[in-house]
């Protein structure tokens, strides 16, 4: 359900942006790493990809100086690989943080 909501979320501002906020081929990607990675995976995976587009959006023009957007799918994939590998243990130490 809640890669459900997620995924209906990123949908919705596809549709109010008309595909200049997030593509399609990224909702598909985040349905297919949800399907295997489960949701709690999914979610750091995209919270990982966004973190790493944040840092690196105002170095845009440094990275790719002749086009103005900046894809997300490559930052999608870094953060389910990311999550593949090491996303059980960042979930758990997160858990086990003090205060949580």
């Amino acid at each position: 359900i809640i890669c459900f909501i997620v995924l209906f979320i990123i949908s919705i501002v596809y549709i109010f942006t008309k595909g200049k906020g997030i593509g399609g081929g990224d909702i598909k990607l985040m349905a297919l790493s949800g399907a295997l990675l489960g949701w709690m995976n999914n979610i750091l995976a995209f919270l990982m990809a966004g973190i790493v587009c944040i840092i690196l959006y105002p170095l845009r023009k440094l990275i790719l100086p002749q086009r103005k957007r900046l894809a997300f799918a490559p930052y999608l994939s870094i953060g389910i690989m990311s999550a593949c590998l090491w996303g059980d243990a960042i979930i758990e130490a997160y858990m086990l943080w003090p205060g949580i």
